[in-house]
């Protein structure tokens, strides 16, 4: 009996019809041993757990960085349009304090402007009045004007003192009266600041906040009007008209505490 491993072979005599004897063996063939090996392999329970265990990692952290990468660029969005929502409010309120004639007062959350003198009559009218407004409960930035069609003449003076006092002004032409544009939505937090405060404010210093928490980023600016027109205010500031066009000039820088102080006034 001879065994390779592969085949075993079984060797006898035996004798044919012609009486010589002649080899007899049986071949029996079976797969090598590392077959054999391979077809009863199979994964064991602890080697079956294992390999879930890796599979459910894998693909767990691979969500997570799908999730991250989708959040952060949500996140990025988030941060850009709130960084272009105060850039543009902060943009408007600037060109309006820089264009304005007049500032009136400043207080915290509010500035009032003489925004320009249309009729050209060297006054104030409710028609010319600009209002910048923080509404702290819709966390908007506004700004209002006179709506031409609330029936109040355009051409209704407002006086130095009105000008001066939002709660005045206010009362001159309430919000039903108003045309209101929002600037800017979302706002934490503004403040606002007039150097020096009231009558000759010359510089408005503005502040203001957009979101919570990481998300939350903040403006700043100053502005100040180009030529300001309150020695139309103070009768000693002004030259009378000797040209053809018919304006006042001014005859000299003036400062004051107040338009209730002009009677001390003190020229420089």
């Amino acid at each position: 009996m001879l065994n390779d491993g592969c085949q075993t072979a079984n060797w006898g005599l035996r004798t044919n019809g012609g009486g010589f004897p002649r080899p007899a063996f049986r071949i029996r063939y079976s797969a090598p041993r590392w077959v054999a090996a391979k077809r009863c392999c199979a994964f064991t329970l602890i080697e079956t757990l294992l390999a879930a265990s890796v599979t459910s990692l894998v693909a767990v952290a691979g969500v997570t960085m799908v999730f991250a990468a989708t959040s952060a660029a949500s996140g990025t969005r988030d941060v850009r349009t709130t960084k272009t929502a105060g850039h543009y409010a902060l943009s408007r309120m600037a060109k309006k304090i820089r264009e304005a004639r007049v500032i009136g007062e400043v207080t915290a959350t509010s500035v009032t402007l003489w925004l320009d003198d249309l009729n050209g009559d060297d006054t104030v009218n409710a028609g010319e009045v600009g209002y910048i407004e923080y509404d702290p409960i819709a966390k908007q930035i506004l700004f209002e004007t006179l709506d031409p069609a609330s029936g109040i003449s355009p051409g209704l003076v407002v006086s130095p003192s009105v000008l001066t006092d939002s709660a005045q002004l206010q009362l001159l032409v309430p919000d039903s009266a108003k045309s209101v544009v929002t600037w800017a939505d979302g706002v934490e937090a503004l403040t606002l600041t007039g150097y020096p405060s009231l009558t000759e404010t010359r510089i408005v210093g503005v502040r203001f906040t957009i979101g919570v928490g990481a998300d939350q980023v903040a403006f700043q600016t100053t502005a100040s009007p180009r030529a300001p027109g309150d020695y139309l205010f103070v009768p000693q500031a002004i030259i009378p008209p000797n040209g053809p066009s018919g304006r006042v000039l001014r005859r000299f820088f003036s400062r004051w505490d107040g338009f209730g102080d002009i009677m001390g006034f003190t020229p420089l």
